[in-house]
Protein backbone atom coordinates (compact mmCIF):
# COMPACT_ATOMS: atom_id res chain seq x y z
CA UNK A 1 0.00 0.00 0.00
CA UNK A 2 1.30 3.85 -1.06
CA UNK A 3 1.61 5.81 2.01
CA UNK A 4 -0.56 9.26 1.54
CA UNK A 5 1.42 12.23 0.85
CA UNK A 6 1.55 15.13 3.18
CA UNK A 7 3.00 18.17 3.10
CA UNK A 8 4.10 19.16 5.95
CA UNK A 9 6.22 15.61 5.78
CA UNK A 10 8.03 16.29 2.97
CA UNK A 11 10.18 19.43 4.16
CA UNK A 12 13.49 18.83 2.75
CA UNK A 13 12.63 15.46 1.27
CA UNK A 14 13.40 14.73 -2.43
CA UNK A 15 10.76 15.11 -5.55
CA UNK A 16 10.89 12.83 -8.40
CA UNK A 17 9.32 15.03 -11.45
CA UNK A 18 8.16 12.95 -14.97
CA UNK A 19 6.74 15.59 -17.67
CA UNK A 20 5.13 14.58 -20.51
CA UNK A 21 5.76 17.83 -22.61
CA UNK A 22 9.22 19.12 -23.69
CA UNK A 23 10.13 21.38 -20.84
CA UNK A 24 12.56 23.62 -23.41
CA UNK A 25 9.63 24.13 -25.16
CA UNK A 26 8.11 26.09 -21.94
CA UNK A 27 11.38 27.60 -21.70
CA UNK A 28 11.28 28.86 -25.33
CA UNK A 29 7.59 30.65 -24.68
CA UNK A 30 9.19 32.36 -21.86
CA UNK A 31 7.30 30.15 -19.22
CA UNK A 32 9.59 30.38 -16.97
CA UNK A 33 8.40 30.30 -13.10
CA UNK A 34 10.36 30.94 -10.10
CA UNK A 35 10.76 27.82 -7.81
CA UNK A 36 7.18 26.50 -10.34
CA UNK A 37 8.46 22.79 -9.11
CA UNK A 38 9.26 23.61 -5.47
CA UNK A 39 6.92 26.25 -3.65
CA UNK A 40 8.53 27.81 -0.99
CA UNK A 41 11.59 25.33 -1.31
CA UNK A 42 9.50 22.47 0.09
CA UNK A 43 11.66 19.59 -1.66
CA UNK A 44 15.76 19.76 -1.13
CA UNK A 45 16.33 17.34 -3.96
CA UNK A 46 14.47 17.18 -7.18
CA UNK A 47 15.01 14.55 -9.95
CA UNK A 48 13.76 14.85 -13.30
CA UNK A 49 12.75 12.18 -15.44
CA UNK A 50 12.35 13.93 -18.68
CA UNK A 51 12.04 12.85 -22.39
CA UNK A 52 15.08 12.13 -24.24
CA UNK A 53 14.54 15.22 -26.74
CA UNK A 54 14.01 17.58 -24.03
CA UNK A 55 16.96 20.05 -24.07
CA UNK A 56 16.46 22.02 -21.23
CA UNK A 57 19.28 23.72 -19.54
CA UNK A 58 19.91 22.78 -15.74
CA UNK A 59 20.23 26.08 -15.24
CA UNK A 60 16.68 26.69 -16.18
CA UNK A 61 15.57 23.82 -14.33
CA UNK A 62 17.34 24.92 -11.20
CA UNK A 63 15.47 28.10 -11.88
CA UNK A 64 12.36 25.98 -11.41
CA UNK A 65 13.47 23.96 -8.95
CA UNK A 66 14.54 26.92 -6.16
CA UNK A 67 17.05 25.78 -3.98
CA UNK A 68 16.24 22.29 -4.60
CA UNK A 69 19.65 19.98 -5.50
CA UNK A 70 18.62 18.84 -9.52
CA UNK A 71 19.41 16.29 -11.18
CA UNK A 72 18.11 14.69 -14.86
CA UNK A 73 17.44 11.33 -16.28
CA UNK A 74 16.19 10.32 -19.51
CA UNK A 75 13.48 8.20 -20.75
CA UNK A 76 12.79 7.01 -24.87
CA UNK A 77 9.76 7.22 -26.38
CA UNK A 78 8.90 6.20 -30.34
CA UNK A 79 6.80 4.21 -32.87
CA UNK A 80 8.60 1.32 -32.19
CA UNK A 81 6.60 1.08 -28.73
CA UNK A 82 3.80 0.68 -29.90
CA UNK A 83 4.58 -2.61 -31.89
CA UNK A 84 7.30 -3.83 -29.22
CA UNK A 85 4.32 -3.88 -26.62
CA UNK A 86 2.13 -5.56 -28.89
CA UNK A 87 -0.11 -2.15 -28.93
CA UNK A 88 0.36 -0.50 -25.57
CA UNK A 89 -0.97 -4.26 -23.34
CA UNK A 90 -0.40 -3.09 -20.03
CA UNK A 91 1.78 -6.18 -19.20
CA UNK A 92 4.68 -5.29 -21.66
CA UNK A 93 4.44 -1.40 -21.05
CA UNK A 94 5.05 -2.35 -17.55
CA UNK A 95 8.19 -4.28 -18.51
CA UNK A 96 9.22 -0.72 -20.83
CA UNK A 97 8.89 1.05 -17.88
CA UNK A 98 11.00 -0.95 -16.47
CA UNK A 99 13.53 -0.84 -19.24
CA UNK A 100 13.72 2.94 -18.55
CA UNK A 101 14.33 3.42 -15.10
CA UNK A 102 17.30 1.66 -13.91
CA UNK A 103 19.51 4.78 -14.12
CA UNK A 104 17.05 6.21 -10.95
CA UNK A 105 18.29 5.71 -7.56
CA UNK A 106 15.67 3.41 -5.61
CA UNK A 107 14.97 6.10 -2.97
CA UNK A 108 12.74 7.60 -0.09
CA UNK A 109 11.06 9.95 -3.16
CA UNK A 110 8.04 12.12 -1.15
CA UNK A 111 5.95 12.05 -3.97
CA UNK A 112 6.03 11.03 -7.60
CA UNK A 113 4.67 13.91 -9.89
CA UNK A 114 3.64 13.53 -13.34
CA UNK A 115 2.86 16.55 -15.60
CA UNK A 116 0.01 15.22 -17.92
CA UNK A 117 -0.82 11.68 -18.95
CA UNK A 118 1.14 9.99 -21.44
CA UNK A 119 3.50 6.56 -20.95
CA UNK A 120 5.17 9.12 -18.40
CA UNK A 121 2.12 8.11 -16.46
CA UNK A 122 3.19 4.34 -17.03
CA UNK A 123 6.57 4.90 -15.67
CA UNK A 124 5.09 7.07 -13.07
CA UNK A 125 2.87 4.42 -11.61
CA UNK A 126 5.52 1.75 -12.15
CA UNK A 127 7.71 3.56 -10.31
CA UNK A 128 5.16 4.41 -7.35
CA UNK A 129 4.49 0.71 -7.54
CA UNK A 130 8.15 -0.07 -6.82
CA UNK A 131 9.10 2.19 -4.55
CA UNK A 132 5.77 2.43 -2.57
CA UNK A 133 5.51 5.70 -2.70
CA UNK A 134 2.57 8.38 -3.71
CA UNK A 135 1.91 9.60 -7.03
CA UNK A 136 0.34 12.56 -8.23
CA UNK A 137 -0.89 13.82 -11.84
CA UNK A 138 -1.79 17.76 -13.01
CA UNK A 139 -3.42 17.20 -15.99
CA UNK A 140 -3.76 21.59 -18.16
CA UNK A 141 -5.45 20.20 -20.76
CA UNK A 142 -8.97 18.71 -21.48
CA UNK A 143 -8.06 15.12 -23.79
CA UNK A 144 -10.87 16.13 -25.54
CA UNK A 145 -10.80 19.33 -26.91
CA UNK A 146 -7.11 18.53 -27.61
CA UNK A 147 -6.91 16.28 -30.34
CA UNK A 148 -4.39 16.07 -32.85
CA UNK A 149 -6.03 15.57 -36.40
CA UNK A 150 -4.77 13.36 -38.98
CA UNK A 151 -5.59 13.34 -42.94
CA UNK A 152 -7.41 10.14 -42.28
CA UNK A 153 -10.38 10.48 -40.11
CA UNK A 154 -10.33 6.99 -39.03
CA UNK A 155 -6.52 6.92 -38.26
CA UNK A 156 -6.97 9.65 -36.03
CA UNK A 157 -10.34 8.12 -34.55
CA UNK A 158 -8.45 5.07 -33.42
CA UNK A 159 -5.69 6.72 -32.36
CA UNK A 160 -7.31 8.84 -29.77
CA UNK A 161 -9.16 5.94 -28.72
CA UNK A 162 -6.28 4.13 -27.82
CA UNK A 163 -4.38 6.47 -26.35
CA UNK A 164 -7.67 7.50 -24.46
CA UNK A 165 -7.89 3.82 -22.65
CA UNK A 166 -4.18 3.78 -22.27
CA UNK A 167 -4.51 7.41 -20.19
CA UNK A 168 -7.68 6.58 -18.39
CA UNK A 169 -6.48 2.90 -17.05
CA UNK A 170 -3.18 5.04 -16.03
CA UNK A 171 -5.44 8.07 -14.33
CA UNK A 172 -7.46 5.25 -12.63
CA UNK A 173 -3.92 4.29 -10.72
CA UNK A 174 -2.37 7.47 -8.85
CA UNK A 175 -3.70 8.73 -5.76
CA UNK A 176 -4.45 12.11 -6.84
CA UNK A 177 -5.44 14.06 -10.03
CA UNK A 178 -5.29 17.64 -10.33
CA UNK A 179 -6.83 19.32 -13.04
CA UNK A 180 -5.39 22.95 -13.60
CA UNK A 181 -8.73 23.79 -14.89
CA UNK A 182 -12.08 23.45 -13.80
CA UNK A 183 -12.90 22.63 -18.04
CA UNK A 184 -10.29 19.30 -17.54
CA UNK A 185 -13.16 18.21 -14.79
CA UNK A 186 -16.12 17.02 -17.33
CA UNK A 187 -13.43 14.88 -18.75
CA UNK A 188 -12.55 13.45 -15.89
CA UNK A 189 -15.86 12.85 -14.78
CA UNK A 190 -17.27 11.34 -18.10
CA UNK A 191 -14.75 8.76 -17.42
CA UNK A 192 -15.76 8.06 -14.15
CA UNK A 193 -12.57 9.45 -12.63
CA UNK A 194 -11.98 10.32 -8.99
CA UNK A 195 -9.71 11.84 -6.45
CA UNK A 196 -9.52 15.08 -7.77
Amino acid sequence: VRPKFLYYDAMGLSLLVIPAELVHEWVQKGEIVKNYYNPKNLFGEIDFLLHQEDQVSVKHLQQLSGAAKVRIFRYRTGSAIWYKTFFWNSRMLRHWASSQVNKIPLKEYAIIRCYGADLNLVIGNYLADLMKRPIVVSLHVNYDQSKTSYRNSIATYLRHLVIDILRVRELSKVDEIWPVYSAIIPYLESRGLQDF
